[in-house]
């Protein structure tokens, strides 16, 4: 019977996902592409949907009446950069999100935050305030499904926000960085895909290449919630089943050059808009 009773449990699990998943498709379809790990977290994006929370999140709204870390440091005339070490958490389902492994048996979730972690530094040695999404590589530790991740970032209003991960793909020959953002050559996001591009790629000159310029895609999770006050781009560093990428990236050695190339980045995005604001 409790076989019986948990065959049925989950196939009405699997009915709400559905009708969660239709909604959001016939309301819009480009939310939620390519945005679901689980059940869960087709169901967590429904219920949102469903209570209005989930377009809020990604519109421009007025502030909270409860000032949030991010306004206060605004108030101080400080920048907030959030850093989010790629990958870590789980659904109810208990789906860990490792991300993919480097052709040397290297975890990204792994790596990414050994990588944050110097990111960090090199941004608060110039001046930076850094929200950390996560500083843990223990799963049990960072409880947080995917879109809980992104609306705890939202509720921080920082200035800016750079997701560290590496690629994979199943063709060993192909490498390359790039980065990724969701708007218009007019939006921040753009900007600082951009500034962020030129920088790294200069800092990992002759080592990285470029595998393309900075692409607009609407079928990231993060992206997609990313609160629009917030310029929000995923830099992929590079290929983890490349064998030269792999080797460069994973290097501790390394780790100080790609964090001046974000920092870089992310100085000369502040620059560009600072002067754009002043003209407007």
């Amino acid at each position: 019977m409790r076989v019986e009773a948990e065959a049925e449990a989950q196939r009405l699990s699997k009915e709400r996902a559905q009708a969660a998943w239709n909604a959001m498709d016939e309301s819009d379809p480009y939310l939620h592409m390519g945005t679901a790990s689980s059940v869960s977290d087709v169901i967590y994006m429904g219920q949102l949907h469903e209570d209005g929370l989930l377009l809020d999140r990604t519109s421009e709204k007025e502030a909270p009446e409860e000032p949030s870390i991010g306004t206060i440091y605004k108030a101080a005339k400080s920048r907030l950069i959030c850093i989010d070490a790629g990958h870590l958490g789980y659904t109810a389902e208990g789906w860990k999100n490792t991300g993919s492994e480097s052709v040397h048996g290297i975890v990204e979730h792994t790596w990414s935050l050994d990588v944050a972690r110097v990111v960090r530094d090199e941004l608060i040695d110039r001046g930076y305030d850094v929200y950390m999404v996560r500083d843990t590589d223990v799963w049990k530790e960072f409880p947080y499904d995917l879109g809980e991740r992104q609306l705890f970032i939202n509720e921080m209003q920082c200035d800016a926000m750079v997701a560290i991960h590496w690629d994979g793909l199943d063709q060993e020959e192909v490498d390359g960085y790039h980065t990724i953002y969701k708007g218009s050559k007019d939006s921040d996001n753009y900007l600082l895909a951009k500034t962020l591009s030129d920088e790294y790629g200069k800092a990992v000159s002759g080592v990285i290449s470029r595998y393309h310029t900075p692409m607009d895609r609407d079928d990231l999770w993060q992206l997609n919630w990313a609160d629009k006050r917030m310029a929000t781009v995923i830099l992929e560093c590079g290929f983890c089943t490349n064998y030269h990428d792999a080797t460069w990236l994973e290097n501790k050695k390394n780790f100080q050059t790609i964090a001046e190339g974000i920092a870089n980045g992310l100085d000369k995005f502040f620059e560009l808009k600072d002067a754009r604001d002043a003209q407007n």
